[in-house]
């Protein structure tokens, strides 16, 4: 994981402000998925996306821009909220067998990616959260 300049963050409604300066993300967890040809289907060519948390980035809110509480996120999950999202830049590595890879960081609230490792719905925002740092990749990156 690296430490890189913050930019703006993705957000389903426009760029969230956010502190400049060098900040490192927390690791959270991985997901390893493959490249698409332009009919949808896979290539060889594989993509790791490190899910990261740092508390910089802001917690998600309501369609109507409302605070979203802790009991909030506990009781009801992400669904239908605007959760913040910063991609980060696009890089080639080797994977542990040596092979070229693609890797990038997709880093979130500390409130949302807690959540995917404990609490009562720990496996609805694992989900969430891949799906929506694999949409951000893939849109970041067309």
């Amino acid at each position: 994981f690296f430490s890189y300049f913050v930019s703006p963050l993705c957000c389903p409604h426009g760029p969230v402000a956010m502190p400049e300066g060098v900040l490192t993300p927390v690791p959270v967890f991985v997901i390893k998925t493959f490249k698409a040809r332009a009919d949808g289907s896979p290539t060889d060519a594989k993509v790791f996306i490190n899910v990261c948390a740092l508390d910089a980035v802001g917690r998600p809110v309501t369609q109507s821009g409302g605070e979203v509480t802790d009991r909030m996120l506990d009781d009801r999950g992400i669904d239908n909220l605007q959760v913040p999202i910063h991609v980060g830049p696009v890089w080639e590595d080797k994977d542990h067998k040596g092979e070229v890879c693609t890797v990038t960081d997709v880093v979130f609230s500390s409130c949302v990616t807690d959540r995917c490792t404990a609490g009562n719905l720990k496996q609805h925002f694992q989900k969430r959260v891949a799906d929506l740092a694999m949409q951000f990749v893939e849109e970041d990156n067309q």
